[in-house]
């Protein structure tokens, strides 16, 4: 499966694609922000993402087929970290492969990748501590915590994440 993976940027053209994951049930409830985007908004944050120096939004590919999307926001040496896979591929790894690619892709930036989990988002938290972040719980949600470097596409060891 890994060889086929792999990441693009984002392009205009892929707003229907990226609005379709956006709006998509269980990436509502997974979101901090839980209502559902109109097309004007997503529209107006794309335009504003794809232009802002800061951010780096990626389409997760296998065989050319858009699988899932990643994006990370800098706020100096941190970026934070936004992902989601489509309905149809959930379940089957691409969300830690699609991280694994990321921190490939920004390896030599030396950022600290933070990503930011909801309590009920199991799914998500594991996928983190298997990759290695250190996890720390707040109020509302688990704080993932790593600095990013090259890793082996599907070969990262399983850790606590503690």
């Amino acid at each position: 499966m890994s060889e086929n993976l792999h990441l693009r940027k984002v392009e205009w053209r892929d707003k229907d694609i990226l609005y379709t994951w956006r709006n998509d049930i269980a990436v509502r409830v997974a979101s901090f922000h839980r209502e559902k985007i109109s097309l004007t908004d997503h529209k107006a944050w794309l335009v504003t993402k794809l232009e802002d120096p800061s951010c780096s939004m990626y389409i997760l590919e296998s065989k050319n087929e858009p699988v899932g999307q990643v994006r990370i926001d800098r706020h100096g040496k941190e970026a934070y970290i936004s992902y989601s896979i489509c309905s149809g591929f959930r379940g089957q790894g691409y969300g830690k492969l699609m991280l694994e690619l990321l921190e490939n892709e920004v390896a030599e930036e030396s950022l600290v990748l933070v990503g930011q989990v909801k309590k009920d988002n199991v799914a998500s938290q594991v996928i983190f501590q298997t990759l290695g972040y250190k996890e720390k719980e707040e109020e509302e949600f688990f704080e993932y915590r790593k600095t990013a470097c090259s890793v082996p596409l599907g070969q990262t060891n399983v850790s606590s994440g503690g």
